[in-house]
């Protein structure tokens, strides 16, 4: 945008926000006349930005670059759709480049009708929000990712698995030979009832060596199952 003095571009500044960052953006302002040309950048909103230079000189036919700063935002303003910041740029000619160097001073004391201003909105820009690592009402492939990991040490899964199903294997082994045993003596109860003579071996009768041999047999298979080779 023109102001007859100078070129003032962007006519919008724009701000990409965020939380706890200062944000930059830039002006451009162009001297198209053959004068000197002192420039003061004023804001409603002078706590929240920052503005480098505010103030200066613009030879004829030269650009000099202005970058405003958004101070660090704690929280989201309330009209952050809609900004209601402005920024204005006055600008006056100047017959002499040493003419003043106090620029304060140089505008106090020009007419009101002899400096010419520009007007500047301002609008932020919200970056969208990233996406979220877990899909939306997917709960149940969410479980399932979870469960899908197993136990830890991953490898041993299939090791833990056989060694579980081995100590069950056991288990079931040792219960039957509770009910080998329990038969066993309920059978040597009925032949002690009927006071029949069983005949021995070395001092031990038949009953007594088939029991120990089939309680051996039993602790052998158990032995075996609890250490299984891998």
């Amino acid at each position: 945008m023109s102001n007859e003095l100078l070129t003032v571009t962007p006519q919008e500044l724009k701000f990409r926000f965020e939380l706890r960052k200062q944000i930059p953006s830039s002006l451009s302002l162009f001297n198209p006349t053959n004068k000197y040309v002192a420039f003061k950048v004023k804001t409603t909103s002078p706590k929240k930005y920052c503005v480098r230079p505010n103030t200066g000189m613009v030879a004829p036919g030269n650009t000099t670059e202005v970058t405003v700063i958004m101070q660090q935002q704690k929280e989201n303003p309330p009209d952050l759709a809609a900004c209601k910041d402005k920024f204005l740029v006055q600008s006056i000619a100047v017959t002499d480049e040493k003419e003043s160097t106090d620029f304060t001073v140089l505008f106090a004391k020009e007419k009101k009708d002899s400096i010419t201003e520009t007007k500047l909105k301002v609008s932020y820009i919200v970056p969208n929000a990233p996406p979220s690592p877990v899909p939306e009402n997917d709960e149940g492939e969410y479980e399932t990712s979870h469960a899908s990991r197993g136990t830890p040490g991953g490898g041993n899964t299939v090791l833990v698995q056989e060694r579980n199903a081995a100590l069950a294997e056991a288990d079931r082994m040792r219960r039957e030979l509770g009910e080998y045993v329990t038969q066993v003596e309920k059978l040597r109860t009925q032949v002690s009832g009927k006071e029949s003579k069983v005949a021995t071996v070395a001092g031990f009768s038949v009953m007594h060596i088939l029991l120990t041999a089939l309680i051996a047999f039993f602790i052998g298979r158990f032995t075996d199952t609890l250490n299984p080779q891998y």
